[in-house]
């Protein structure tokens, strides 16, 4: 396994919205549902990145900035970005995918 990560974009949202979706059908998170391609198109996706093995999408990951609310260590006026969703397809998990992900962003 060769596993590419890279920014993801518009043309990647079909691999997302299907991989959100194989997350909700595990079952493993109560009340997850996938986002629509709706909500997807009002996002920033500057901070979307996208693993790939070969031209197969295998995981996503998805942060957003936002101001500092008080909730840790941060100084006033800082700014957070926040893991949003991370996803690893089954088949590679334990490779590393997910921490390569996350260390891109």
């Amino acid at each position: 396994m060769a596993v590419t990560i890279r920014r993801a974009g518009a043309a990647d949202m079909a691999a997302i919205l299907s991989m959100q979706k194989d997350l909700a059908s595990e079952g493993a998170i109560w009340g997850y549902v996938a986002d629509s391609a709706r909500e997807w198109n009002q996002r920033n996706l500057d901070w979307l990145f996208l693993g790939v093995d070969g031209s197969d999408p295998v995981g996503f990951i998805y942060c957003a900035e936002r101001p500092y609310q008080g909730e840790c260590v941060f100084s006033e006026g800082s700014r957070v970005l926040e893991i949003v969703e991370i996803y690893v397809r089954p088949q590679c998990r334990g490779a590393g995918v997910g921490r390569r992900m996350v260390d891109a962003v």
